[in-house]
């Protein structure tokens, strides 16, 4: 038999046919889904290249807390391509270029000989220029390198024991979320280090160490942001690399039976609200929509799939009840549904757990053919295969209920 399966965005092929035989599984299944990459970098580009005659930077603009004063009367680049920052009056370096998601890479030091002090990288950068806007910081200073600040009220999440909140005077509401060990070299020694910030997650690396994680990171888009603290500190080799996120699995269409048997399982009531997290061509919250009359949303981030969504909810004029959205499921907040729809790996049913157990009491979670490690069904459904959208290696079709709260299972499976 022959499945054709949709290939990531990026690949060489738009889709392939797969001859599978009678001896196909979904463990072979799971091995093709697992071993396409989740997300990728654009080539890095080096934000550092030059100074003009009258000391503004190309690809930057500054903004300082004194009037009056010019770019180069606080930052200089010198023909090696090392940046040096004077530190007074306060302020920052801001890239023209907007970014959201990046793999950032860059060098810092403190002079040789000199006291090392403050400074920092700011990311996601919104609001009115001032000291300090709202944004993700990847704090610098001599001894807590790799700390991440929340500014001006930016939400972020992390371990619970190196997370504080506080209320400046002058700064507002801050959140601090500790480093995990002091890494950073001796003044006038380089430091690497790289950020990677991918929808609500961000890891910090310091000289080849992971210093920091932190999660539910808010999501925004802004310039990379250099900033002069006070203290004359050094930069090289400043790269950026827009992350584009692909979708986690192939699109594997659920066959009609089996997305109305989830449905009713799903016991949908009216005033429900149903979401399908990874939702193809929309077949879940169209029928949802039109067998039940409730409300529907159906989340992808393949732009193709979306596509494909909308002239499905177009041609069977559910307009009004499902909406359609193209967002990363991991990052985006769907705690308003009553009912969760699920095909996809068991790996990623795991990583959505922090968010399904957000849901309201009573909420009920059903997915096609994968489980949730860790958390125990409270009914599980095996149907045989025989409709026209059922292959041959799919003929066995396994659907799985949880409702929140769920008991939590152990190792063994009791």
């Amino acid at each position: 038999m022959k499945t054709k399966l949709s290939i990531l965005p990026g690949s060489n092929q738009t889709s392939w046919p797969v001859v599978l035989g009678p001896a196909f599984t979904m463990g072979w299944l799971f091995v093709a889904l697992t071993s396409l990459a989740l997300s990728a970098a654009e080539s890095p580009v080096d934000l550092l290249t030059f100074q003009s005659g009258d000391g503004e930077i190309a690809g930057w603009k500054a903004y300082q807390s004194e009037p009056g004063k010019k770019t180069g009367d606080v930052w200089k680049l010198d023909a090696e391509g090392v940046l040096t920052c004077q530190g007074q009056p306060l302020g920052y370096l801001m890239t023209d270029k907007q970014y959201k998601d990046v793999l950032l890479t860059f060098e810092w030091r403190w002079p040789a000989g000199g006291k090392p002090g403050n400074g920092g990288v700011l990311l996601r950068v919104t609001g009115e220029n001032k000291i300090w806007p709202k944004s993700l910081e990847i704090q610098l200073n001599n001894g807590r390198a790799g700390d991440l600040w929340g500014l001006g009220g930016f939400r972020l999440e992390g371990p619970a024991d190196r997370r504080k909140t506080m209320d400046h005077p002058k700064f507002g509401p801050l959140i601090n979320v500790a480093h995990t060990e002091a890494v950073e070299r001796p003044a006038g020694e380089w430091n690497q280090a790289e950020v990677r910030l991918e929808g609500g997650d961000v890891s910090v690396t310091i000289n080849g160490k992971v210093v920091n994680r932190a999660s539910d990171c808010e999501l925004a888009s802004g310039p990379l942001v250099l900033t002069a603290e006070g203290n004359e500190i050094q930069f090289r080799r400043v790269r950026a690399a827009s992350l584009k996120k692909r979708p986690d699995v192939i699109y594997v269409p659920t066959p009609q039976e089996v997305v109305d048997k989830m449905l009713e399982m799903a016991e949908i009531k009216p005033g429900d609200k149903v979401y399908d997290l990874g939702c193809g061509d929309a077949r879940f919250v169209v029928t949802a929509a039109k067998k039940f009359g409730v409300t529907a949303v159906g989340v992808d981030i393949d732009p193709q799939r979306i596509k494909e969504s909308l002239e499905n909810v177009k041609t069977n004029g559910v307009e009004h009840l499902v909406t359609i959205k193209q967002a990363d499921i991991f990052t985006m907040d769907f705690s308003d549904a009553n009912v969760v729809m699920l095909y996809l790996l068991p790996e990623l049913n795991v990583r959505l757990m922090p968010q399904l157990r957000k849901l309201k009491p009573g909420s009920r979670i059903v997915s096609h053919q994968f489980d949730m490690r860790g958390a125990k069904p409270v009914q599980v459904v095996n149907l045989q295969g025989g409709g026209a959208e059922y292959d041959e290696g799919y003929d066995a079709q396994t659907i799985y209920k949880w409702v929140v709260p769920w008991e939590e299972e152990k190792e063994n499976g009791k």
